[in-house]
């Protein structure tokens, strides 16, 4: 065994660079070390080292005993002698003896116990000659250490041959030689006048790590210095000593090595190598033998040629007719293979696939193991060439002829494109990749999961004219299932409003549920894969591959196309869909009655859903529902069709939207359908009626105006108590949003027949305290009524669905990844209409356009006002600060998060567009009056003067009460209505009755349930980012009832933030006419340019 002392010793002798690195790659390489021979004075270890990433190396170090030196010997793949790799295997060496001699030291093992005393013996006195001559006996019989040389191949690092200076011990059992590379500083003791001639050329030579590479014009003088010492051997390891013989005469003839040409000399073996010298010597490596080379042509020529450099077929094509004459003359003469040739102008390859079983003997790097593995090909005139490598041009060597194919590449990657995931084996494996498979197809995994993707390609690929084989040894065999041996079936399932489809098959007796198989596949392929597998195989043999029990079954790919189609939405919708334990898939009545409209009659048990699905797809057929004496309204035709609607849900037990255009009667038809429910029985419990609280007289006013009979208990005030007791008792109940999060625990445990959401985009925001409380109620039927279901996003038209039909739209986080971020961002049409076509049979949308034709015109006015002088002055000092905080905020935060930063600074332009005294900062400073209000105050007089009635929106209620400190002092008459005020019913009776011609109304408070009808001009003091609030506040006026022309006017700063704020409504109006049908088109949402634009000088903009 050897002491931590001596191996010390043995790492200092290593190079201080050295010594550092092998420290580090212990520390936090991988290394593993396995002791392999424990004798009494030789010890061995073998290892792997894994440095960086994934460079492996794998060594062997050998320590032996020979007096009291301990003798280093090792080996390492990556070819350097005493390499930062051995230092790292030492230094763990190392570290292993420290630790067994703590333990020895502990055990008090470290001393020896002879087993008897024995008394020391007296010293014997030598004569002082013969102690003399004793020591110069031991310094006499050491082994004598010389230099000595070896030969290193480095073909495998593109290299000529280096040599290694290493040191050599000779004893009466024979030299031996050492494979350490020597450093400079190791020889000055060693060099002999020989030695002293040798390292002279050698520093003529190319340095390389410690050793030198033969390159110029005296390695032949080199070499021959080197035989001549007769300490010359061959290879890293053995002593292949290298020896001279007689010359012999050759003859140069052109040679193929590897793809390209070059010159050798006739008749050479595999163990032959010419060394990089002339005269010429020719290296035995199998029996040692150097040999000098003479040829029948000048010396000249004859080392001109045997340097060439090599040569690939196309430098050949322009060189080989200038030089063959020349060499032909001294004969050497040129293949035939050189000579005749045919060129291919290649522009259709036919693609050749072929799958097989490989096996790879064990490597270095590779164990031994089968891998599955596809080859493609690509034949051009019925030559064959490989896909892999890309090359532009090929070259194809026949015996009588070389072929020369210019390829048409591009063609090739395409076709190579779709054979994905398939990929290189060099890039499967990285540097494990045995050479003989690098170009070769395959995947990581061979099991037939991970290769469904790839066999499913086959029909398509085969549909494209590919050809296909697949080798006897390919280990899966397929079992292709006919159409009619398909069962398909649709049951009803225990839950109501719910159904599981299944489809099964016989396969030796048993019969197999398909839908658990085909989820799998759908699984591993993507979705986008499995779509292009449609549209592409749409012959009639073309199939999709499953797995069951390790059995490929290969399934008519044209009954399958609805079913899979159908599997796609509900995969997009929810990934991590599942089915019940006989393989059922379980649908609701909605996707039920759609599948079977795509399906036809070849499925069982789908009679029930036929009619169903067919009123869904077109609403034909919708039974027209006889008003109850009980409603005290005669319908429009459209609204007629709205109760018929809302009878078919509730009939299907179906949810839904009703989102008719502001003014068109949503709430007299909901009405009638509550008379419908409680005339045919059917209303065993109360109906729930949540709406803002601004709406609830409006409520109250139409249910005593419409529904008498129907009994009424509204929640408000602060004693509810007792009515929240007596709920069961009344037909209908009625609160408002933010009563309904106080009440929710009671509100939780009663069961309602009806819960109608009005003005439901308050909902919009799923994760809202009152949209939670929407969740717990238990509802048979819940019907949303708002105007504009989605006003600034997609995930607000989900969050109703949501609340609606759970799991309609899917998660939340995939609605996002698959069709919001497609629509807003990249203006997907196919995802919008797709999108338009699930939700389509759930909302029901007409505008007044389409349906109310008798209501007089809207016009809409967008009304410039010039900002001047000191307001114009404080609109650019603003801007100036906001634009260089909001650049440092987007700088350091991102754009996605700093919205609120962003909203915080146009919000003061916008106040400064408004009012300069809206700016707290300003409010107290002597500002010019604003321009806007100073227009306002123009026209309005001569519009009441003319007997206009007006509704005047701000968002800013702050803005209304400086309007009003203005229509004060002019003697205008007005009432008010925001969030503060607590009688709402007074001030709209008293506008409505005609007693005031003017209203001000906050945006959020007045814009939404109220019926203003009496009012024919509206003012939208300061445009708002949505249009669709704007629109809500003009059909206060614009709505069922109006018998005037409504003239909307838009008031607009000119050149400031406001005129961009017009322009990104109709960006959202384009998203939203998009999802509800109508023709638009999809831009992206608020980018980088937009916050640009929006903070741009006032000069700048009016430019």
């Amino acid at each position: 065994m050897f002491s931590s002392q001596e191996l010390n010793a043995l790492i200092i002798s290593f190079g201080q660079s050295e010594r550092t690195a092998g420290l580090k790659i212990f520390r936090h390489g991988d290394l593993r070390i396995d002791q392999r021979e424990d004798a009494d004075n030789e010890v061995s270890w073998t290892a792997e080292v894994t440095s960086g990433r994934t460079s492996l190396y794998r060594l062997t170090v050998n320590l032996r005993r020979e007096g009291r030196r301990a003798v280093l010997k090792s080996t390492c793949s990556c070819a350097m002698d005493r390499c930062v790799h051995v230092a790292a295997v030492l230094w763990g060496i190392l570290s292993d003896r420290r630790d067994e001699e703590n333990w020895e030291r502990e055990q008090g093992l470290d001393q020896d116990f002879p087993d008897t005393v024995v008394p020391p013996l007296p010293p014997i006195r030598l004569p002082a000659p013969l102690q003399t001559w004793i020591s110069a006996l031991d310094k006499a019989t050491v082994p004598h250490t010389r230099l000595a040389y070896r030969l290193i191949d480095m073909s495998h690092a593109h290299l000529p041959p280096a040599i290694w200076r290493v040191t050599c011990e000779e004893s009466p059992d024979g030299r031996r030689i050492h494979g350490q590379a020597l450093a400079d500083a190791d020889l000055n003791e060693l060099l002999d006048p020989v030695d002293q001639r040798i390292d002279a050329l050698l520093r003529t030579q190319t340095r390389h790590n410690r050793g030198f590479i033969l390159q110029g014009p005296l390695v032949h003088e080199l070499l021959e210095e080197l035989l001549a010492s007769e300490r010359f051997y061959y290879g890293l390891e053995g002593s292949l000593l290298l020896v001279r013989t007689k010359p012999r005469a050759s003859t140069i003839v052109w040679q193929l090595v590897g793809e390209q040409w070059g010159f050798g000399i006739a008749n050479q073996q595999p163990t032959d190598k010419l060394l990089p010298c002339f005269p010429a010597l020719l290296l035995d490596s199998h029996s040692g033998s150097v040999t000098p080379l003479t040829f029948d042509m000048p010396d000249t020529l004859a080392q001109h040629l045997l340097q060439a450099p090599l040569q690939d077929e196309e430098a050949l094509t322009e060189t080989l007719p200038l030089m063959r004459p020349k060499l032909e003359v001294w004969g050497i003469v040129t293949p035939l293979a050189l000579v005749n040739r045919d060129y291919i102008q290649g522009d259709k390859p036919q693609p050749l696939l072929r799958f097989f079983k490989h096996s790879e003997s064990p490597s270095q790097v590779a164990l031994q193991r089968e891998y599955l593995l596809a080859s493609l090909k690509f034949a051009y005139a019925g030559y064959e060439v490989s896909a892999l490598p890309f090359e532009s041009r090929s070259y194809l060597r026949l015996p009588d002829k070389r072929v020369i194919i210019e390829r048409a590449r591009a063609v090739e990657q395409q076709m190579l494109a779709r054979l994905a995931p398939l990929q290189p084996m060099y890039r499967v494996l990285g540097w494990q990749c045995p050479d003989s498979i690098s170009h070769l197809l395959g995947l990581r995994h061979d099991d037939a999961s991970h290769w469904l993707p790839v066999l499913n390609l086959i029909p398509m690929l085969q549909s494209q004219g590919w050809n296909i084989e697949f080798a006897e040894d390919f280990p899966w065999t397929w079992s292709d299932i006919e159409a009619d041996a398909l069962v398909g079936r649709i049951e009803d399932d225990d839950e109501a409003g719910w159904f599981g489809m299944s489809l099964s098959v016989e396969i030796e007796g048993e019969r197999v549920a398909l839908i658990p198989l085909l989820l799998e596949t759908l699984e591993s392929l993507s979705a986008d894969n499995v779509r292009r597998m449609m549209e592409d195989g749409g012959h009639e043999d073309a199939f999709l591959t499953v797995i069951h029990q390790g059995q490929l079954l290969r399934l008519p790919l044209q009954r399958m196309r609805p079913l899979l189609s159908m599997l796609l939405e509900i995969f997009d919708r929810q990934p991590d869909v599942e089915v019940d334990t006989s393989g059922r898939l379980r649908l609701s009545r909605l996707d039920a009655a759609e599948f079977v409209v795509r399906v036809g009659d070849r499925w069982q048990g789908a009679d029930i859903l036929r009619r169903l699905g067919a009123q869904l797809a077109g609403f034909d057929g919708l039974e027209t529902i006889p008003i109850p004496d009980t409603l005290q309204a005669e319908l429009r035709h459209y609204q007629q069709e709205g109760l018929n609607w809302l009878q078919f849900l509730a009939a299907h037990q179906l949810s839904g939207i009703l989102a008719d255009d502001m003014g068109l009667g949503k709430t007299v038809q909901t009405i009638a359908h509550i008379c419908v429910e409680k005339a045919a029985g059917r209303l065993q419990q109360p109906t729930l009626i949540v709406c803002p609280k601004s709406v609830l007289p409006n409520w109250r006013q139409e249910l005593a105006r419409f529904a008498p009979t129907l009994s009424l208990l509204s929640l408000e005030g602060q004693h509810r108590e007792a009515a929240l007791a007596s709920l069961q008792d009344k037909d209908i109940i009625l609160t408002s949003y933010s009563l309904l999060t106080r009440d929710i625990e009671t509100l939780a445990h009663q069961a309602f027949s009806l819960l109608i959401c009005d003005e439901a985009q308050q909902l919009k925001n799923h994760k809202t305290q009152t949209a939670r409380a929407m969740r717990r109620l238990q509802a048979g039927q819940t019907i949303a009524l708002t105007g504009t279901p989605m006003e600034n996003h997609l995930g607000e038209l989900w969050a109703l669905f949501d609340l609606l039909l759970p799991g309609f739209l899917g998660q939340e986080a995939h609605f996002r990844k698959l069709v919001r971020n497609p629509v807003e961002k990249l203006g997907d049409h196919v995802v919008a209409q797709r999108l338009s076509k699930r939700i389509k049979p759930l909302m029901l949308r007409r505008t007044k356009e389409q349906v109310a034709r008798e209501l007089p015109p809207k016009t809409e006015i967008v009304q410039h006002v010039i900002i001047q002088d000191e307001q114009r002055d404080l609109y650019e000092v603003v801007r100036a600060s906001m634009d260089s905080r909001v650049r440092q905020v987007v700088a350091q935060k991102g754009l996605a998060r700093s919205n609120i930063e962003i909203l915080e600074a146009l919000l003061k332009l916008r106040q400064v567009c408004c009012d300069p005294r809206l700016l707290r900062e300003y409010s107290q400073r002597h500002v010019a009056k604003s321009a806007k209000l100073a227009y306002l105050m123009e026209v309005l007089p001569a519009l009441i003067e003319d007997g206009r009635r007006i509704l005047l929106f701000s968002q800013f209620t702050s803005m209304l009460s400086l309007i009003a400190q203005e229509l004060d002092d002019a003697k205008i008459t007005y009432v008010t209505l925001t969030g503060s005020t607590t009688d709402r019913e007074t001030p709209v009776k008293r506008f409505q009755a005609g007693e005031v011609p003017l209203f001000l109304l906050s945006l959020k408070a007045g814009g939404v349930g109220l019926n203003l009808t009496a009012a024919d001009t509206v003012f939208i003091y300061d445009p708002w980012w949505n249009p669709a609030v704007e629109n809500q506040a003009a059909d206060r006026a614009y709505r069922i009832g109006q018998d005037k022309p409504v003239f909307v006017y838009k008031l607009v700063c000119e050149g400031t933030v406001e005129e961009r704020i017009i322009a990104l409504q109709q960006r959202k109006s384009a998203l939203a006419s998009g999802i509800y049908g109508e023709e638009a088109h999809l831009e992206q949402g608020l980018s980088a340019e937009d916050i640009e634009e929006l903070f741009k000088p006032l000069q700048a903009i009016a430019d």
